[in-house]
């Protein structure tokens, strides 16, 4: 389809609104000094914990404490618990029958693996290494997430709300996460040289399961509500996803006032859990034909089902990723690993030796899945102004998410090449004012 572009004088008109102010540049700076203070700094401190030999002796008192928990006979006495509430003759028939089920009998294989002393220990590890690490970098984590964003007037979120969201973040890591190490564990344990490759094979269902189930995480820290019929936002919007082919797709409202004076929207979940997010600060501070063109643009990455190719690529990038942290574990432990106290892989102390092998690797792809990352927006773009046939629209949206999040709309080409997984919003209205869409139905949304 072809979309006139617009004209000079309503170009300038659009950029003489987009305001590159000092605190932008200054916000940016300290972010990325942030960025690559934390990185460098995380490695150093990992380093060191394994070099003083702190690591092995939290894997001591992890295997202390699991002994411990291994006396108490907390398994036994949770399958006594569950036997008693099921007095009741179906639900104890129920359970039987799915105890004895092939699915129940690979839940019951998989809970004798979990009983070996080691496994045990490497979750309890887990939950010490979280605590003093999410101690150690609180400072940091203050300062980047709370006294930056009050400074500059993005966020007036109170002390107390900021404590408790963070509170419930490292509870749900330590829970979760913990587990998912000591799965680590117990693998290496049995494939201890073909480990690599039979995580890449486990990947790719915790990721979709990651990936399906995360609004229900969104939702430990946020309030979300279907658009209102009565919303003069919900015709036009609705007209919108039903002219993009999903006249199903659901569109969510978030509390996000409540704490940021930021704007955003963005697409979640996958199949049945999948939907468009608008936050409330959004649709209180921009007008109906700019939500519009901000939702087309959400509609893009759900139509052209980019959560699934974006779970797909990582799946598939494990068989190379996960090889390469083996080998870089592997040097780091034949190097340092008598210093260490550390004889093998499959030692719960080795988990910061992952974790330095995990964070170089990233730093380095960096510029390759962020740059993966500025194509799948750049179609979503590309798609919302097919879908709407508003340049201008889309184009004040995008002037205006730049300015209400002080987000510097020409950042230094390294910072783009490196960091940004989206393009710099000085291109985004650039194209929005000026570029063809190559995808994206034809519009027919008069808001």
């Amino acid at each position: 389809m072809y979309l006139p572009p617009a004209t000079a004088a309503q170009a300038r008109t659009v950029f003489a609104l987009l305001h590159v102010t000092s605190a932008m540049v200054r916000l940016q700076q300290t972010y990325d000094e942030i960025y690559f203070g934390s990185f460098f700094g995380h490695l150093v401190v990992r380093f060191l914990f394994l070099w003083i030999g702190w690591s092995a002796a939290f894997r001591d008192s992890s295997n202390f404490f699991a002994k411990k928990l291994l006396a108490l006979k907390l398994v036994e006495k949770t399958v006594a618990f569950c036997g008693l509430l099921l007095s009741d003759p179906p639900l104890r028939n129920l359970a039987n029958a799915f105890l004895t089920s092939r699915f129940g009998g690979l839940i019951l294989r998989f809970a004798r693996l979990w009983q070996p002393l080691l496994i045990r220990s490497a979750y309890v590890y887990y939950i010490q290494y979280t605590v003093l690490f999410t101690l150690l970098w609180l400072p940091l984590s203050y300062y980047s997430s709370y006294i930056l964003p009050h400074r500059y007037g993005l966020s007036h979120e109170p002390i107390n709300l900021w404590l408790i969201q963070l509170a419930e973040d490292s509870a749900v890591d330590m829970l979760l996460s913990g587990v998912l190490f000591a799965a680590v564990v117990w693998g290496i344990l049995i494939y201890p040289r073909r480990f690599a490759f039979i995580f890449a094979l486990w990947s790719a269902p915790i990721i979709f399961l990651g990936i399906f189930f995360n609004p229900f995480f969104d939702r430990l820290d946020n309030h979300f509500t279907p658009l209102p019929a009565s919303s003069a936002l919900y015709a036009p919007l609705h007209r919108l996803a039903a002219n993009s082919g999903v006249p199903s797709a659901e569109i969510l409202v978030a509390d996000k006032s409540k704490q940021t004076n930021e704007t955003n929207a963005y697409v979640t979940g996958l199949g049945s859990s999948a939907q468009i997010v608008l936050w409330d600060t959004l649709i209180k501070t921009m007008p109906p034909d700019e939500i519009v063109a901000i939702t087309g643009h959400e509609l893009g990455h759900y139509v052209e089902h980019h959560v699934i190719i974006g779970g797909v690529l990582a799946a598939l990038s494990m068989f190379i990723f996960l090889p390469i942290v083996k080998l870089l574990a592997e040097l780091l432990l034949a190097w340092f690993g008598p210093r260490f106290k550390i004889a093998n892989l499959a030692d719960p102390a080795a988990l910061p030796i992952f974790a330095i092998s995990l964070s170089l690797l990233t730093f380095v792809l960096s510029p390759v899945t962020n740059g993966l990352s500025r194509m799948i927006e750049h179609r979503a773009d590309s798609f919302g102004l097919a879908a709407t046939g508003n340049r201008l629209a889309m184009a004040h949206a995008l002037v205006d998410l730049s300015n209400e999040n002080l987000s510097n709309p020409y950042p230094p080409r390294w910072e783009v090449f490196w960091l940004d997984d989206h393009p710099p919003f000085g291109e985004r209205i650039k194209f929005a004012l000026t570029g063809q869409p190559f995808n994206g139905p034809r519009p027919s949304v008069n808001p």
